[in-house]
């Protein structure tokens, strides 16, 4: 026999159980929800609200080699704090990207802190990767994606010359310097510094040649300037890298100390020995850099009477006084010389002169006085030659105002004639009479430009036994 139980409520057992199952469902249902719950508040509290912006950032295409940043703001927008421990690469792909720099630590509530992110491509193509932001028990509370491409871009080269300035002939320059510096594209390697035209400059060191240039990398040259000549001065160098060759030109110029004299030459008139003449000289700086004038110098017998001393500004001038005071006769030469700052020679010229004895004519007979005559109408030349150094004329020839004399001139190609010196000229003198009361006769020449105004010649009477 069944029995048919029935609850006091009136449900049977069937529904009973059909109730317990519902119940036991229910609530595994808001257990597994429970357990859903707690797990989301272990990543971030309830009360935190963290944001990140931008939270992807597009870097675009840029040459290998280049660096380009990016700044991300985290901001907490809760009320708690949130504590950042790290913002680590959550792809394990290889990339350009870093994080360059973070404020982020502590986060208070309200705050924001910077990241900033580095791309600098090292290969072609394009990049994508992804940064998430850790808190202090190594949850993430954000994600930063990034992209970028690298490209080949030609290197940009800088070429900045030196600047030498002024630098006088004979001396060097200090070292300077060209600097070559690599603004931006691809790395590059120099490979040789070659001068093109470079007179008066030279490369000291050569610190680029072989070297690799990353962006913002720098190398340089060292030159030095020794001047060959006065003026302005262009050298250029080829600077050749792997792709291209590149051109810089230094400027310098050479500085001249040089002093000009006027006149350039000196020619003094003849002069008497013992006497002297005196002649003046301008000195011009015509150099580029003050001078000292130091010191004047001459050669005997050209004496510097009045000398200039002091500074010489370029285009300054000074007077000097040269004197010619010959002590023998003859034609002479010499120098002067100039010399400025240091000692050494700034100018120099040529000085000439020409010196005599006191000019005066000088007469000599042949045969010398006295002459000794032997016989009646015995005849005689007499040769008169001027041995001084100036003409002599013979206004006449004549013998004493006397009645008795006994020699006459028969041949006179003397008289009024003037000798220049080693002149000569022929008188013929003859006996005219055996009465010789008188034993000498003189022969009388009545000169001009002689020492004395007549020249005398003693003629010797006949000895008696000769008659």
């Amino acid at each position: 026999m069944s029995e048919l139980v029935v609850d006091l409520r009136g449900e049977t057992g069937e529904s009973r159980r059909r109730r317990q199952r519902v119940r036991a469902a229910g609530f595994v249902i808001v257990v597994a929800a429970l357990c859903v719950l707690l797990s989301d508040n272990a990543a971030a509290p309830a009360d935190a609200v963290v944001s990140i912006d931008p939270d992807f950032i597009d870097f675009d295409a840029r040459p290998l080699g280049d660096t380009a940043t990016r700044e991300i703001r985290i901001r907490n927008s809760g009320t708690t704090p949130v504590r950042v421990s790290r913002i680590a690469n959550a792809t394990e792909t290889q990339s350009d990207f870093t994080i360059a720099s973070s404020s982020c630590t502590t986060i208070e509530p309200g705050r924001d802190c910077l990241v900033t992110v580095e791309f600098r491509p090292s290969r072609e193509g394009p990049q994508e990767t992804s940064f998430e932001v850790l808190d202090g028990e190594e949850h993430s509370v954000g994600t930063i994606g990034v992209r970028g491409t690298g490209t080949r871009v030609a290197a940009i080269l800088e070429l900045t010359p030196p600047e030498f300035g002024d630098v006088l002939l004979g001396a060097s320059s200090e070292t300077r310097s060209i600097l070559v510096t690599h603004r931006g594209g691809a790395p590059v390697r120099i490979v040789s510094v070659a001068p093109n035209d470079a007179v008066g400059f030279a490369v000291a060191a050569d610190h680029c040649s072989t070297t690799l240039l990353q962006n913002s990398a720098s190398c340089t040259v060292d030159l030095v300037f020794k001047p060959l000549s006065r003026g302005t001065v262009t050298g250029s160098w080829t600077i050749t890298d792997e792709h291209a060759a590149h051109e810089v030109r230094v400027t310098a110029r050479g500085l001249a100390r040089h002093l000009a004299v006027t006149p350039d030459v000196l020619n003094f008139s003849p002069i008497e020995v013992g006497a002297a003449a005196e002649q003046a000289l301008t000195i011009t700086n015509d150099g580029d850099v003050q001078i000292v004038v130091e010191d004047i110098g001459a050669d005997a017998p050209f004496i510097v009477a009045k000398s200039c001393a002091g500074p010489l500004e370029p285009r300054g001038q000074c007077q000097a006084t040269i004197v010619f005071r010959p002590r023998t006769a003859g034609d002479v030469s010499g120098r002067v010389v100039i010399r400025g700052t240091g000692g050494a020679e700034e100018a120099a010229l040529t000085a000439s002169g020409a010196a005599f004895e006191r000019r005066i004519g000088v007469l000599r007979a042949d045969p010398k006085s006295p002459i000794q005559m032997t016989n009646y109408n015995e005849e005689r030349p007499i040769t008169i030659t001027n041995v001084g150094n100036a003409p002599v004329t013979i206004s006449r020839v004549r013998l004493p105002d006397t009645l008795r004399s006994w020699l006459g001139v028969i041949d006179d190609q003397c008289s009024e004639r003037t000798l220049p010196p080693t002149g000569k000229c022929v008188i013929t003198l003859k006996v005219v009479t055996d009465i010789y009361r008188i034993p000498n006769e003189r022969l009388i020449l009545d000169t001009i430009g002689t020492a004395a105004a007549t020249f005398e010649i003693d003629v010797l009477a006949p000895e008696r036994g000769q008659m």
